[in-house]
């Protein structure tokens, strides 16, 4: 987990200032080379833009699942949002000024709690696969892929782990 976790925080910071350099010279780059079009450059940009919401993504996703599996107030939604929100603020924060030992342990209890609260997201998304895909027959298309990304969770036996802990990787 440590050599993963000190792996990680290289590639993330470094494949974004790649990318953000490709693109802000992008048209040096496609008249230099001609193997590089403009249209891979966009896509480029939309990497570099899924990659800067990823964690509001799965703060929703988050939110979403205990709505699901729980019945809870709007308020309780936005709570739990914010509670979220500033876990992960602290978070960054940390490990920007704290021992990179103590990053690494704070690392390993994040996992751990949010595997079980992946735990509570997973069982929240397949309550809403059983309800409207198969009791109340609506909503095919989002309920297949709720359950393709919960069945690839499953199957995937050798990194069961990592899927339900997008969070410690961000």
């Amino acid at each position: 987990f440590d050599e993963f976790f000190k792996q990680r925080r290289r590639w993330i910071p470094s494949t974004v200032a790649n990318l953000s350099l490709l693109i802000t010279q992008a048209s040096k780059v496609t008249q230099m080379n001609d193997t590089v079009s403009i249209i891979f450059v966009l896509f480029q940009g939309v990497l570099v833009f899924s990659t800067a919401i990823s964690p509001a993504t799965v703060i929703l996703v988050i939110a979403s699942g205990f709505s699901s599996a729980y019945k809870v107030s709007d308020s309780s939604i936005t709570a739990i949002i914010i509670i979220l929100l500033l876990l992960s603020v602290a978070y960054g924060i940390f490990c920007i000024y704290g021992n990179p030992q103590h990053q690494l342990d704070v690392a390993k209890f994040a996992t751990f709690f949010f595997t079980i609260i992946m735990g509570v997201v997973f069982a929240g998304n397949f309550k809403n696969i059983i309800y409207d895909f198969i009791l109340v027959g609506k909503n095919y298309w989002p309920c297949s892929i709720n359950a393709t990304t919960n069945l690839s969770i499953c199957n995937n036996t050798t990194g069961f782990i990592f899927p339900l802990t997008p969070s410690t990787m961000y």
